[in-house]
Parts: C-alpha cells; sequence; structure tokens
C-alpha cells in the first residue's frame, strides 16, 4: 500500500497551494481521502506523483504553445 501524505505534503509535491488541492478536492478533480481518526485530507503518494506527472507533461505542452504564439510576432519584425 502506498504512504499517505497529508495536504501539505501533497501541495509541495505538486507545486501547487494548500487551497488548490481544497478547490480540486471540493470540484471532484482530485479527491482526497478522509483519514479515519481526524478527518483530515490525506492523499496517497502514489496519485500524487502520478498527477505530478500528468501536470509536467501540461505545463510542458503549454510552454510550446507559448513559443509557437511568439514566432508569428517575431517573423512580423522580420518583414521591415
Amino acid at each position: 500500500m502506498s504512504r499517505m501524505l497529508t495536504i501539505t505534503q501533497a501541495a509541495e509535491i505538486l507545486g501547487v497551494s494548500v487551497v488548490t488541492l481544497r478547490r480540486w478536492d471540493q470540484a471532484g478533480k482530485f479527491q482526497a481521502k478522509r483519514d479515519p481518526m481526524s478527518g483530515y485530507r490525506v492523499y496517497s503518494e502514489n496519485d500524487v506523483r502520478a498527477l505530478k506527472k500528468r501536470l509536467a507533461g501540461f505545463r510542458g505542452l503549454r510552454g510550446l504553445k507559448g513559443k509557437a504564439r511568439a514566432s508569428p510576432g517575431a517573423s512580423k519584425h522580420q518583414k521591415r
């Protein structure tokens, strides 16, 4: 079984805020489990690592789109 992480630990690994994780949980985008004794949100380390990989891929795509947008602007200056 995967180690369980606190919301703070999960947020640090993912590079997002605790508030963001709470919002994702409420929206059903990345739901936490609840510790049976405390009721605190906890996350499976495996789930957090898998999401981190998906986010890294998404962020990489976003970076490529930004570069593609910069190219047409550069060509306008070259036409002068």
